[in-house]
């Protein structure tokens, strides 16, 4: 039997800019059991310590701010049902705007990433794939 391994809350790591090195953090996704929700911290790399502490501090913040809740138990209905209202799961977790949200909805124009945040907030996987239709092969 293997221990539980426990993850930090976040990683940073340094994303090449127009800017230059800027810091980055990595929130730990526990319904896809990875670090994938990244957010910039605006913090530039420089200097002999490159500013990480600072970005530390940034990314403690964002941190508290989002604080990456496992949501409530609602059902596909319901939440299909409330993704109109002001105080949708989605609207929550995401920070989308109701007209945001309408727009997308009524243009049939959600993105990859759009699609991977309602499913975080329902506890499942988004899984996008190409597949073959001469091999039924998915890549």
């Amino acid at each position: 039997m293997h221990p539980i391994k426990s993850r930090k809350p976040f990683t940073l790591f340094k994303k090449k800019t127009q800017n230059g090195l800027i810091w980055y953090v990595r929130f730990w996704n526990e319904t896809s059991h990875k670090y994938d929700i990244a957010r910039s911290t605006g913090i530039i790399a420089e200097g002999k310590k490159q500013r990480r502490y600072e970005a530390e501090q940034i990314a403690r913040e964002i941190f508290s701010e989002i604080q990456i809740k496992h949501p409530q138990k609602e059902t596909f209905i319901q939440y299909l049902e409330n993704v109109w209202t002001q105080n949708s799961s989605y609207i929550k977790e995401t920070g989308q705007s109701q007209p945001n949200l309408s727009n997308k909805i009524s243009r049939d124009n959600f993105s990859e990433k759009d699609l991977k945040e309602i499913a975080v907030v329902l506890n499942c996987t988004f899984n996008a794939v190409f597949k073959m239709n001469d091999t039924g092969e998915e890549i």
